[in-house]
């Protein structure tokens, strides 16, 4: 009981330091959402922007779908928390606001994450971040939000007269924590082709997510889109980035090698290999080369066999 206490003050600390820390809140549409019922801070869309001291930036881009089953937002585990560790680890992280229920619905919250993901593209000179390594990250019902940015990709319109309606919403990776499920049934081969590369965590304990989250992955695999799924055996639904729990909190360092061995953590290019392997003057008949960059870790790792 003693290390769950002390566990739980921890992060209810880090939480309140986070929030006292927290930028600007950047609204999604400054004149009014589309559909807006009112004039409260729940009907106003918005991110907040978490950025990396420059030393340490990437390039890379996240925007985190906190869940809460469209009628709160885990702001705090799935939000806050997961923002700063983004952030320390050089990735500028935007922290959505989207809207709920009763008074929205499905088509309210899917454009408020499509309205982030065109913010962050136009504004990313601004943030220093690429344009082709902007990702999601979504919890529970912020997955199923994080995944349909994927299955309704919104391309964007070159034509458009609105600034952010040039650009793509579509993410360049998606990373969907216990939630989602499978392909919608009126999901076209364009559609299909279209979605990201996907990595999935859930435990099998959490039976509510973990269903769907395989139907998902089978989904995925028949279509041949790019995944990599992680269902532990234990934990309850809502365990966030699992900070400071030695067994669940390993799924967040599984994320950062998937990243790297796919090449978002580095604007440099998989650049292809041939030849021979040779040991002591043979060809080398079986086994596998990796090679890693002796200059910055975080480029492609390469290998064959």
């Amino acid at each position: 009981m003693k290390y769950w206490l002390t566990a739980a003050f921890f992060i209810f600390t880090f939480y309140l330091i986070g929030q006292s820390s927290l930028s600007p809140t950047i609204l999604l549409w400054p004149e009014g959402a589309p559909g807006a019922t009112g004039n409260s801070d729940e009907d106003k869309p918005a991110i907040i922007p978490f950025i990396p001291e420059t030393s340490i930036q990437n390039g890379i881009a996240m925007l985190v779908i906190p869940g809460g089953g469209f009628t709160i937002r885990a702001v705090d585990h799935e939000g806050v928390l997961v923002c700063q560790w983004l952030k320390e680890r050089g990735i500028t992280a935007f922290l959505l606001r989207y809207r709920l229920r009763p008074l929205y619905e499905h088509k309210d919250w899917l454009l408020d994450g499509q309205r982030a993901m065109q913010y962050i593209r136009a504004h990313g000179a601004e943030y220093q971040i690429d344009p082709n390594r902007v990702g999601v990250v979504g919890f529970s019902a912020g997955a199923s939000l994080a995944a349909d940015l994927a299955f309704q990709a919104n391309l964007g319109d070159p034509n458009a007269t609105d600034a952010l309606g040039k650009y793509t919403a579509l993410p360049n990776f998606n990373v969907l924590a216990y939630g989602s499920s499978g392909f919608p049934k009126d999901l076209s081969p364009a559609q299909i082709k279209a979605i990201p590369p996907t990595f999935m965590y859930s435990t099998t304990e959490d039976v509510g997510s973990v269903y769907g989250m395989n139907a998902l992955y089978g989904d995925m695999l028949k279509n041949k889109v790019p995944v990599e799924a992680h269902f532990y055996q234990n934990g309850v639904h809502g365990s966030g980035f699992a900070v400071g729990d030695p067994i669940l909190g390993e799924w967040t360092h599984m994320m950062w090698n998937w990243m790297h061995t796919n090449g978002f953590l580095s604007a440099k290019p998989r650049m292809a290999l041939s030849g021979t392997v040779k040991l002591d003057g043979s060809p080398l008949l079986r086994g596998m080369i990796v090679l890693t960059s002796v200059e910055n870790a975080n480029d492609p790792l390469s290998s064959f066999t």
